[in-house]
């Protein structure tokens, strides 16, 4: 898993996390005050990403100069 400190701000889910639905992460990054969006854009403050990832989401995400993290 991850830690982030402070408020979650707008960040979005690609691929799969083990253990883990998207509506689980969703619900988990919510719960921590933070947005989980449904695509990448000048909104969005960091992309995670796991197994199978989407791979044009990460390629906007480093193009916009999105925080991406690895689960």
């Amino acid at each position: 898993m991850f830690c982030l400190s402070g408020k979650l701000r707008p960040g979005q889910f690609t691929g799969e996390a083990e253990g883990y639905t998207r509506d689980e992460l969703k619900d988990i990054v919510e719960r921590f005050g933070g947005v989980a969006r449904q695509n990448v854009s000048g909104k969005t403050d960091f992309l995670v990403y796991g197994e199978e990832p989407g791979f044009a989401k990460i390629d906007e995400a480093k193009k916009r100069g999105i925080i991406v993290m690895n689960i």
